[in-house]
């Protein structure tokens, strides 16, 4: 269907089990959740994790994951903390010691959630009870990844200065 509008309510209802919508024009368009993320190269990744916030703010990534941060999770997370849980923040020492400083960890929470918190990926509820997964629209995999390492370079300079 073109005439639908992602907006309205009955958009995700309507559009299940159908072709995908095209423009006018025959253009078909493409969910964004069902694209792969980029492989970023274990040099660079390593580069990400290590090199100061400040230093990042202009790379693409880096903004994807403040603005979603901000967007998703600052409300509970806000400078790195965590309103529902004080033990539970997401610096380094908290991280550590509850035994998730680890990127595939990180990972694994954002998708699927913990807690109180909610999944955020495509596949969450294949994954874990759907009352667990808490967003409408999905994150593309792209911006899991963009988060998950602005989150785990955020952590490794504990959260300093604006992210």
């Amino acid at each position: 269907p073109t005439d639908l509008n992602p907006d309205d309510d009955d958009f995700e209802f309507a559009t299940a089990n159908k072709p995908a919508p095209t423009t006018k024009e025959g253009v078909v368009l493409v969910d964004i959740t069902d694209l792969p993320a980029e492989r970023v190269a274990d040099e660079e990744l390593q580069r990400r994790l290590i090199t100061p916030s400040e230093q990042m703010k202009k790379e693409r990534w880096y903004k994807n994951g403040s603005e979603v941060f901000v967007a998703k999770c600052a409300g509970c997370h806000g400078q790195g903390g965590n309103s529902a849980k004080v033990d539970h923040t997401l610096f380094n020492d908290d991280l550590t010691r509850n035994g998730v400083n680890d990127p595939d960890k990180i990972r694994q929470i954002i998708r699927y959630g913990a807690g109180t918190m909610p999944g955020f990926s495509k596949d969450c509820s294949s994954k874990v009870d759907y009352t667990q997964c808490g967003v409408l629209t999905p994150l593309s995999e792209q911006t899991l990844q963009d988060l998950q390492i602005f989150i785990a370079n955020r952590a490794n300079f504990n959260w300093k200065g604006r992210g």
